[in-house]
């Protein structure tokens, strides 16, 4: 799927795709040539999709790599399914409790990565870079990645910066 290479070096490139407005501006701007081309597109399913949301799934896969000549990755978490876990462990969704993106879709998707570029490299290197799609109205989300070897980028902010909220 990917080649290897020295990731210290050249990290992996990862547009992480939710099928939201942002991370979709990012596709069509890597058709655009207004982005580069990462070397993947990964989506993080949480298994309690509708499905009207795995159709357009098909079609953002289908576009990624008919089109753009990306490999696009569906990632499921090792938990199973969200609505089935929430079931499972007595819980409610909270709306602004992240639990369900740190376990449905940061960990499925850097457990992933770490398939790619594996688990070895000099301390501190980075070895992966996901873009993650954070527009100028959502500016104060960005945040920095809490581990060392997979950064965080915001290519819609890059382009566009604003003043970081503090």
């Amino acid at each position: 799927m990917i080649e290897q290479r020295d990731w210290v070096a050249h990290p992996l490139q990862v547009l992480a795709c939710g099928l939201g407005t942002q991370s979709c501006a990012m596709l069509f701007m890597v058709r655009d040539g207004l982005l580069p081309r990462p070397d993947i597109v990964l989506h993080a399913a949480t298994g309690s999709e509708r499905p009207e949301t795995d159709a357009l799934i098909d079609k953002a896969r289908a576009f990624v790599e008919e089109v753009l000549g990306i490999p696009f990755v569906v990632v499921n978490s090792h938990r199973g399914s969200l609505h089935e876990d929430y079931m499972k462990n007595n819980a409610i969704p909270i709306m602004g409790v992240r639990s369900c993106t740190a376990n449905f879709k940061i960990a499925p998707q850097r457990r992933f990565i770490r398939t790619i570029v594996g688990k070895g490299g000099p301390r501190g290197a980075v070895l992966a870079e996901t873009w993650l799609g954070i527009s100028t109205d959502e500016a104060r989300r960005r945040t920095d990645s809490d581990v060392k070897w997979c950064a965080i980028t915001f290519p819609l902010l890059d382009i566009h910066p604003t003043t970081r909220e503090e």
